[in-house]
């Protein structure tokens, strides 16, 4: 890459001013990515396929714009890239391609590959891409970015407007301040409760998967309740002390409140917390151009009211954490200039509705992208629009269904059987139910219709051919991996 086109790229706020030297030197544009989602959204299955596609491309099956890319398998090896782990595609894709899922994602990783890109026009770029993916639990704090305790406090408040929270909160008040065990013991049956109602993120997300990897719950509430009575609603430090923190209603930070020592004591798990286990993922991600956030909507329709609230929720608040929101001309001035200096802000926002391909008609697809909108909307809407650029779209990353060849409507693919994960994936037929252009008026109507089978989808698995010079066929990957390689 010349000195001119990387100088062309940080006073358009995507590069920062150091990276001049080093890009010019290096010879290679670095572009960085992020890729968010709850728990079982499909990014495991999407950075796999991606990968497999970009290592082995075809320009027929996967156009980028009339670019042909080429891949250079021995520029980047070892086991980790600036301190985080390489996202273990062989191992993920041969499993897959074995009928088996891979191991559930523990921890934060990076794939990075090191690309020859060469136009229509026969120009050549050296590219290096660099897309991380952290745990879905993780997703649920990243609210905890730009605030303190006290407003994240609040925030959980305004945001967590259900009846569970509610008795949380009244709970907080009867115990008062003298029983630090009663709250957090309250707070761990509030988690519960979201549990219950299948809501994708809970917060603090140790709760559910630990630092250290420990995954906790089951399809059993009860389990959960169990598995987290022990467990500290914080963070262990080096030397085995406990930080704990729960979040407290608005009447506990009142000027000369009595709650005023368990709101300090609180404050310095919260910070800590934030500290040893936020900020490790957040640093780098502040770093990335690029944004994508991978939503299951049909998942969510299928699971109800609640835990469409849940992932609205936290989605929101990752998406603005991380990217530039509407301000006046002098705080664009600001980001721009914090972009020049120090590190480049997210110019790039897609909501990518996943498992497209489970779905039977381009309408139903189209409405894949009314249901996200509806939960995301809001937070895309309030971004700057002059800063960021954003789109929806709905994508399949492998598409592993097909029509039925019975002649009669629907798909058929290969279903998995999380009961039986040995067994060999049967192939079934069935009539997906259609996508709804809304969502469901209440919670009762949502109920009703989950109950009379309204939301009847299956989910195929994302088939892998053996050999990995044949990549999957996929819907709108394409043009997602175009986004994250446009200048």
């Amino acid at each position: 890459m010349s000195f001119w086109s990387c100088t062309k790229d940080v006073f358009a706020g995507r590069r920062p001013i150091g990276d001049i030297i080093g890009t010019a030197t290096k010879g290679y544009r670095t572009i960085r990515v992020a890729v968010m989602g709850s728990k079982a959204s499909g990014k495991t299955v999407f950075l796999t396929s991606l990968a497999n596609h970009l290592q082995d491309h075809r320009p027929t099956d996967f156009p980028l714009g009339g670019r042909i890319i080429t891949w250079d398998k021995y520029a980047i090896v070892g086991e980790s890239l600036h301190g985080i782990p390489l996202f273990r595609y062989d191992e993920a894709r041969g499993l897959m391609s074995c009928g088996e899922w891979p191991e559930k994602t523990t921890s934060s990783s990076i794939l990075a590959l090191r690309l020859l890109i060469e136009d229509k026009d026969g120009n050549q770029e050296n590219v290096q891409l660099e897309v991380v993916d952290v745990p879905g639990e993780r997703i649920a704090d990243f609210a905890m970015k730009r605030r303190s305790y006290k407003d994240w406090s609040l925030w959980m408040q305004r945001e967590s407007a259900t009846a569970a929270y509610g008795a949380y909160v009244k709970t907080v008040k009867n115990v008062g301040p003298n029983n630090e065990e009663a709250i957090i013991n309250a707070y761990r049956d509030f988690m519960t409760h979201e549990y219950e109602d299948c809501a994708p993120c809970i917060t603090p997300s140790v709760v559910k998967l630990g630092v250290d990897g420990t995954k906790r719950g089951g399809r059993d509430p009860a389990a959960f309740r169990a598995a987290i009575a022990s467990v500290p609603i914080g963070f262990t430090d080096e030397k085995g002390e406990v930080w704990e923190f729960v979040p407290l209603p608005e009447l506990c930070f009142a000027k000369n409140s009595p709650w005023h020592a368990v709101v300090k004591k609180f404050a310095r798990g919260y910070d800590r917390y934030v500290k040893q286990v936020v900020r490790p993922i957040v640093d780098w991600m502040e770093g990335a151009e690029k944004l994508f956030y991978l939503v299951d909507v049909l998942s969510l329709l299928q699971l109800g009211a609640s835990a469409c609230d849940s992932e609205r929720q936290y989605g929101e608040a990752a998406i603005s954490a991380f990217c530039p929101r509407r301000g006046n001309i002098f705080s664009r001035m600001g980001k721009w200039a914090a972009g020049f200096l120090w590190k480049p802000h997210i110019n790039t926002v897609y909501v990518v509705a996943t498992k497209a391909d489970c779905v039977w008609s381009q309408e139903n697809r189209d409405n894949l992208v009314l249901l996200a909108d509806a939960l995301f909307g809001r937070a895309i809407r309030c971004l700057d629009k002059k800063l960021v650029k954003s789109d929806m779209l709905p994508c399949a990353a492998v598409c592993s269904t097909k029509e039925r060849l019975d002649g009669q409507p629907g798909l058929q693919g290969k279903i998995y059987d999380p009961d039986n994960p040995k067994e060999p994936l049967a192939v079934r037929k069935w009539k997906p139910s259609n996508v709804p252009s809304a969502l469901p008026r209440s919670s009762e109507e949502w109920e009703e219709m989950i109950a009379n089978g309204k939301f009847n989808y299956q989910f195929a698995f994302p088939w892998f051919d053996t050999a990995q010079i044949c990549p999957p066929r996929q819907l709108n990957l394409d043009v997602i991996a175009e986004a994250m390689l446009a200048k």
